[in-house]
């Protein structure tokens, strides 16, 4: 059976025993149709899955920082087991810091559709109050910075480029920008894992908006 396979550290938080474990991810491309996976638990010393195919998994979602659902259970990825598999998903992946500005917030949805139709990954989306609502996107993919200047044309000017170094404070320092979530006369909705990965998130929030209801966090 031809396959080239690729190594990862994950982990998932089990709920029933309130404790994050640690799995060794292993996937395999194959010649022809889906990948496959299978899991190993190092600290028990067994298998955690069996060899399998898993038809909706894909390879550029497996980087460091990103979660995947692999039969409902959501695994973020740690770090790479072996250099093999970090220069091969790293080797032309790039990082873009953005942050969307107060006067185009109300285009949000229309700004992440274009990302997404562009190729591009949002991997960390947050919402501050910094003179008004700021979304901070960091959006990764392959040749990143051509598809957000060749592909992303139409809202370029709602959106501001600054660096990784700048962006960081806007997810990390929680007391320069707390959470801005209401937590009054409001209610609270999920976008779920197969709606990102279909790249529809941005008219889901296109269609909240338009719908009247105000993103607060």
């Amino acid at each position: 059976m031809d396959s080239e396979s690729f190594g990862f550290t994950v982990e998932w938080f089990d709920a029933q025993a309130d404790l994050m474990r640690e799995y060794s991810l292993t996937v395999f491309k194959m010649a022809k149709g889906p990948l496959e996976a299978a899991m190993y638990d190092p600290k028990s010393k067994r298998a955690f899955l069996k060899r399998m195919a898993i038809p909706d998994l894909r390879l550029e979602d497996l980087h460091v920082g990103s979660t995947v659902t692999i039969y409902a259970r959501h695994l973020k990825v740690k770090s790479y087991a072996d250099s093999h598999t970090s220069n091969y998903l790293d080797s032309s992946r790039t990082e873009l810091a953005l942050l969307v500005q107060p006067h185009s917030f109300n285009k949000l949805g229309q700004v992440m559709s274009c990302f997404e139709a562009a190729g591009l990954t949002m991997s960390r989306v947050r919402l501050v109050n910094h003179n008004g609502p700021v979304v901070a996107i960091q959006a990764v993919g392959d040749d990143a910075q051509s598809k957000l200047d060749y592909g992303c044309c139409s809202v370029q000017q709602c959106v501001k480029q600054v660096s990784i170094e700048e962006l960081a404070p806007y997810f990390e320092d929680q007391a320069r920008y707390p959470c801005t979530a209401a937590f009054d006369h409001c209610t609270m909705f999920f976008i779920r894992p197969h709606a990102l990965k279909a790249g529809t998130a941005g008219e889901i929030i296109s269609a909240v908006m338009e719908a009247g209801f105000e993103i607060s966090a």
